[in-house]
């Protein structure tokens, strides 16, 4: 294997680590209220993902992310 293939193949597998570990998430957020939101501590400690029920709350793990990043790029 070439080293761009073996980089590639590398890839994937860590692709489909993430997509495991973002799976598992996304099966955790069934509780309290079904809705995820990745965002700032208020307090200025970080960041936090978790299960709320405030407004720009989504369903899915991988759509909080996204609209983390998203939030971040403007």
């Amino acid at each position: 294997m070439a080293q761009n293939d073996n980089d590639m193949y590398e890839e994937l597998i860590l692709l489909r680590k993430d997509k495991k570990r973002l799976d598992y998430l996304d099966n955790l957020s069934k509780g309290y209220s079904g809705k995820i939101i990745l965002r700032n501590s208020m307090h200025g400690r970080g960041w936090r993902l978790h299960e709320t029920s405030r407004d720009g709350a989504v369903s899915w793990v991988r759509d909080a992310i996204d609209n983390f990043i998203k939030s971040q790029e403007e």
